[in-house]
This record gives C-alpha cells, structure tokens and sequence, in this order.
C-alpha cells in the first residue's frame, strides 16, 4: 500500500513537473517570437534601401506601458499629495465650509459643498 502511494505522488510530481515544463515552453516560444520579429525589424532598419512598405514597418511603434506610478485604477481614489494640493488651493473660507458642509472625493472629483 505505501508503495503505491509513494508512486502516486510521484506520478502527481512528474505530471505537475510536465506541465510547468509545457507552460514554460509557450513562454519561451512567444518570446523567440518576439525577438524574432525585432530583429527582422532592426534588418529592416539597417537595409535603408527597402520599399516604403518597409520603412513603414520599421517606424511604426508599438504602444508602450505606462510606469506603474501613473497607471489608475477605476473607482481608485487619487492619491494624498493630489488630495493636499486641491486643500491647498481652497482659501481658508472655503475650507471652512467644506470642513462645515462635508468634503467629498469620487475617483478623480473632490466635490465641496461650497457655493451650494
């Protein structure tokens, strides 16, 4: 009975193992690719002599990720140095009132009560 139970995990480990090593390789196949495409593209770029549907192809660009810092998520609110300046720009009768009547941040907004 414990030999079989050794062999089962086993087999689990194994196909667990097989698996990884199946999505590890679809990885790495669309990276070739990749890289592929680039330096058809980089040959391109050195071959100033091709047809301006190449040249095209060489300029063109892909579109780029935003840096983390600048990406929002919906619903996200915005961050304090954001939420400061905004205070900052109220004059101090109208942080009155907005400390007086509620101040409200929805995502991007901040909604004062003031002048309501």
């Amino acid at each position: 009975m414990k030999e079989k139970e050794l062999a089962d995990k086993y087999v689990k480990l194994l196909e667990f193992d097989l698996a990884q090593g199946i999505e590890r390789e679809n990885k790495l196949r669309a990276d070739v690719e990749f890289y592929r495409g680039k330096c058809e593209r980089l040959e391109l770029a050195l071959n100033q002599t091709g047809s301006p549907a190449q040249q095209n192809y060489v300029e063109r660009s892909e579109p780029k990720k935003p840096p983390i810092g600048q990406t929002r998520i919906e619903g996200m609110r915005p961050p304090f140095s954001e939420l400061r300046r905004r205070w900052l720009a109220l004059s101090e009768q109208e942080q009155e009132t907005a400390l007086k009547d509620g101040w409200t941040v929805e995502n991007d907004k901040i909604e004062s009560e003031v002048g309501k």
